[in-house]
């Protein structure tokens, strides 16, 4: 029977404290599972199990009570009942249902992972999805004992070598990025220091990062590919790259992802990490951001150039990976149908249906003097679209609740005119979307 998660208990739940040595070893384990399935149905079976020496996460932070992702994952004690972790997350499948292909009831499979402290003891682990109405719905339970299960203990560092980029300190204290090199050739890996120099100082120059920089550590890992480039099928090229890696990720052009779950985290996993960035070696135009799976960005820039569109991807796919932030343009094509269902509020932090404007999830930073809706020169911007005329409505600078979001021009509202998650700019991200990075920031290090 499909169980509803009751938000009250949900809430009452996150109240627990948890004392990371009394239930986990400082250790991960890394859970590899397929999600199998069409619009309507999702089937959870397991792959494998790998054991990371290591712990990256925060101990002070085991229950995440912040209701973010597509997916959510649940661990019990088996012998008090209680829970000791959980954490939120998305998924290609879950992007995947809202396609055509899974409309039709084709159904697909994916690899995909999840990285939990080792339990002391038996565990049960609960899979939540969310429903049509944003409800997480249980998918998949079960009991697990780590001395009975076969776990793998690779040591992948003998492959792959890492480098500190910028280190602070104890890895469950700070957010640890990896960052990998896809369609790099040996040759090329001079060029891939480069391009994380370059980027990091970009992430860095902004806030909140900026102010934060002390709170992160940066490690990359020399992996480099057979082949330079990645694939770009609708020009006819393909390279063999280490991820597999491709443009025209569900038939859009800029969209690339790859599919090779496992190889990713195999080579994530020589490092301690929280997020995985991956920059591909191409200069066409393009990306991609899953919250807690990856982002993906090109590498195009002019060096010493104040603005570049590389780096407006790299900040802005990021937003979704780590900030849980939605995409706020709603012009551009995307392959999605009701990727939000009219009617329901969406999870993520920086939009909103608007369906109780009393209840404004970031109304604690909304002027008294600006209207809910806020009114803007919609139409005007619709006929002929240029953020920089932006700049001339009436509530530029403040935060409202602006119609146009969430790849819907009506229904769905954004907190601000412009920002990173709406526009092809490198100026900064709003009020809201700054506050969504700093929490997630703090979740991680406090």
């Amino acid at each position: 029977m499909l169980l509803f998660v009751n938000i009250l208990f949900f809430c009452c739940l996150q109240g627990q404290t948890v004392n990371f040595d009394e239930f986990f070893e400082h250790s991960t384990l890394r859970i590899d599972y397929f999600q199998t399935g069409d619009r309507d149905t999702e089937i959870i079976s397991f792959d494998q199990f790998y054991l990371y020496p290591y712990w990256s996460g925060n101990p002070s932070s085991l229950v995440d009570d912040m209701n973010l992702g597509q997916h959510k994952v649940e661990i019990y004690d088996s012998l008090s009942g209680k829970l000791i972790f959980s954490k939120g997350y998305s998924s290609i499948f879950a992007e995947w249902r809202t396609t055509d292909e899974a409309v039709r009831g084709y159904y697909r499979s994916f690899s995909a992972s999840i990285l939990i402290p080792l339990p002391k003891n038996s565990f049960k682990i609960v899979f939540y999805s969310r429903n049509r109405m944003n409800q997480f719905v249980e998918v998949f339970s079960t009991y697990l004992n780590p001395s009975r299960m076969r776990i793998r203990e690779e040591n992948l560092n003998r492959v792959y070598k890492s480098k500190r980029f910028w280190y602070n300190g104890n890895p469950e204290k700070h957010v640890d990025i990896v960052i990998l090199p896809e369609g790099y050739t040996k040759k090329e890996m001079k060029k891939f220091r480069s391009d994380v120099k370059h980027f990091i100082h970009v992430m860095f120059s902004l806030s909140p990062y900026r102010k934060n920089r002390e709170k992160f550590n940066i490690y990359y890992v020399i992996a480099p590919s057979p082949e330079s480039g990645i694939d770009i099928p609708e020009d006819g090229k393909y390279s063999q790259s280490l991820f597999d890696f491709s443009y025209g990720s569900f038939g859009i052009s800029r969209y690339v992802l790859s599919f090779n779950n496992k190889m990713i985290r195999d080579v994530a996993s020589v490092v301690p990490y929280d997020q995985i960035y991956v920059i591909v070696n191409s200069p066409k135009y393009g990306g991609g951001g899953i919250f807690n799976l990856y982002a993906v960005c090109y590498n195009k820039y002019a060096p010493g150039k104040s603005s570049n569109l590389a780096d407006y991807v790299f900040l802005h796919e990021f937003g979704h990976t780590f900030g849980g932030l939605a995409d706020e343009y709603y012009s551009s094509k995307v392959a999605y149908n009701e990727f939000y269902p009219p009617g329901v509020e969406p999870w993520e932090p920086n939009i909103t249906a608007l369906l109780v404007p009393e209840n404004l999830k970031w109304k604690h930073l909304v002027e008294e003097t600006t209207p809910i809706p806020t009114p803007w020169e919609k139409a005007r911007y619709d006929s002929a679209p240029d953020p920089a005329r932006l700049r001339n409505e009436r509530y530029w600078g403040k935060v409202g609740a602006f119609e146009g979001a969430g790849y819907s021009s009506k229904g769905l509202y954004r907190p601000y005119l412009d920002c990173i998650m709406f526009s092809r700019n490198t100026e900064g991200f709003c009020p809201v979307c700054r506050e969504a990075i700093q929490r997630m920031i703090d979740y991680y290090t406090k």
